[in-house]
């Protein structure tokens, strides 16, 4: 078992990533900027320390795993903006002059890397796309180079849409779908990546132990279009989804943002397959059946 350094334990992906590292029996302690609410959200046997700390703990581990970051979903003003960057971009160039060489560090970043790309079908082998969005992954992602070329296993955690009724993109969709007011975004002719939230734990743990380097796109092997994706969601819940919301709406609602609802990336995990690891989940309406139950929303 790994001794393993976590950032970003609080939120929702960080603390279903906790319970998944318990049971494997590793030896986990989290840094976190408040560390008495962080208490009463982990367990007790997750130990916790200040994020002051971190040139002291960094190098002690085997294993560092970010997931730090200020929420992109929301519109970016400037200072909101300036709090995304610092979060992401300072963070990690923190984190690359401390992982000791021979360790593996896991790094959070995103599908947005890839920008508004139509059709397309990209990996990690294909080329950083254009925009506010595509520029700031770059920059989240450049510091792991430098890792790397010191002999630290780095991966880049390429995430989609991470499905999880609790928190993130489906937990705000639930109830105007579930009000029969969901329809898709834009011309819902966009492709939509996604993963649920257990094959998104299941593939960190994966990565920690497999041999993958660089960037691994975090997604579902079947991505779908946004009129897909809405029509499963509605069917899902018993509910039409037939009130499409137009695009101008959404960027004159959310500005830059929108590009996170109206953009199209089709993106394959070809790294994680290459790999050995297995989808529990690789098909939408799986997905969301397993989801919806667990949350007890079943279609009425």
């Amino acid at each position: 078992m790994a001794d393993v350094l976590l950032l970003g334990g609080t939120g929702g992906l960080g603390r279903a990533l906790v319970s998944r590292l318990l049971v494997d029996g590793h030896d986990l302690t989290l840094l976190s900027r408040d560390p008495v609410r962080a208490r009463d959200l982990l367990p007790a046997s997750v130990r916790l320390a200040p994020v002051d700390q971190l040139e002291e703990l960094v190098p002690g581990h085997s294993v560092v795993v970010n997931l730090a970051g200020e929420p992109i979903l929301g519109r970016w003003t400037a200072a909101r903006w300036a709090r995304i960057e610092a979060s992401r971009v300072a963070l990690t160039q923190a984190l690359a002059g401390l992982v000791q060489p021979g360790s593996v560090w896991l790094n959070a970043s995103a599908i947005g890397i890839y920008g508004d790309r139509a059709d397309e079908e990209l990996d990690h082998r294909s080329s950083a796309g254009s925009g506010r969005l595509a520029e700031l992954c770059q920059a989240w992602e450049a510091p792991l180079t430098g890792a790397r070329s010191r002999g630290v296993r780095s991966v880049a955690l390429r995430t989609g849409i991470v499905l999880d009724p609790g928190s993130g993109a489906l937990a705000s969709m639930l109830f105007p779908f579930r009000a029969g007011l969901g329809g898709p975004m834009g011309s819902g002719d966009q492709w939509q990546s996604w993963i649920h939230v257990q094959d998104w734990v299941e593939a960190v743990a994966f990565a920690m132990s497999a041999p993958v380097d660089g960037p691994v796109d975090v997604v579902s092997p079947q991505p779908v279009r946004q009129r897909e994706f809405a029509s499963a969601l509605g069917a899902a819940v018993g509910r039409p989804a037939l009130l499409p919301v137009p695009a101008m709406a959404l960027r004159l609602a959310m500005g830059p943002a929108s590009e996170l609802l109206l953009a199209s990336q089709r993106v394959e995990p070809t790294r994680l397959l290459a790999a050995g690891f297995r989808f529990r989940f690789p098909t939408l309406a799986v997905a969301l059946a397993d989801l919806l139950a667990e949350a007890g929303a079943r279609p009425a």
